[in-house]
Order: structure tokens, then sequence, then C-alpha cells
């Protein structure tokens, strides 16, 4: 999952990194790794979908599950690799704790694009 420049403090991404937005309506975009490379999604979310990113962590299938999290695969035309993690009909203090299961998970693996 790309994170943009302002979730990221001190090298590391925030939470909000792992929450969805108003816009999103409960599901967080990701890039699924089963479709597409660390590197293959910066480079995706930076130069197709000109969004800024300051690099790519991970969480897993398992690892959502763990967090009480569905995610599913959701294909798109200019995202093929596209799929979301499911935080719909949660309240807003679930989420943040959810979010930061997920953001201990991605922070313990490390950046995995660009190499540290």
């Amino acid at each position: 999952m790309p994170a943009g420049p302002s979730w990221i403090a001190d090298g590391v991404p925030s939470s909000q990194a792992f929450k969805p937005t108003k816009k999103d309506e409960g599901m967080l975009s990701v890039a699924l790794g089963s479709k597409i490379t660390p590197e293959g999604a910066f480079v995706h979310h930076t130069q197709v979908l000109k969004c800024e990113s300051v690099g790519t962590w991970a969480v897993s299938v398992a690892e959502t599950t763990e967090a009480g999290l569905r995610s599913y695969e959701q294909p798109l035309d200019d995202s093929p690799a596209h799929g979301f993690i499911d935080f719909r009909g949660l309240g807003r203090g679930q989420i943040e704790a959810k979010a930061k299961l997920l953001l201990g998970k991605a922070r313990h693996r490390g950046r995995l694009y660009p190499p540290p």
C-alpha cells in the first residue's frame, strides 16, 4: 500500500495510512501483493494514478483477518491489482483501533519499496 507524504512521520506511516478516509466509504483501497510487486504498486500509484507516495508498506490477508477485517479483490480498469480492506459498519473508535493493529504489522515488516 503506497503511503502519501502527509501520512508519514519520522520515516514511518501513521495509522491514517491504514484507515479509510470519508471518500472511501469504509473501503480502504490496497494493491494486492498477489497481483503486483511493491515496486509495481509504487510506480502505478505515482505514475499511472498521479498520486504522491514516499514508499510501499504492506499487511497480509492473514494480518487483516487477525484484526477482524475482511479484504476483497476489486480490479478496476485503471488498477487491475486493486482490492480493499472492509471497514464498513465500524465506529470511529473501532476503525482507529484496527488501523493501529495493521500499522503495527506494517511497521514491523518495514518499507518494502524503495528499500530502506
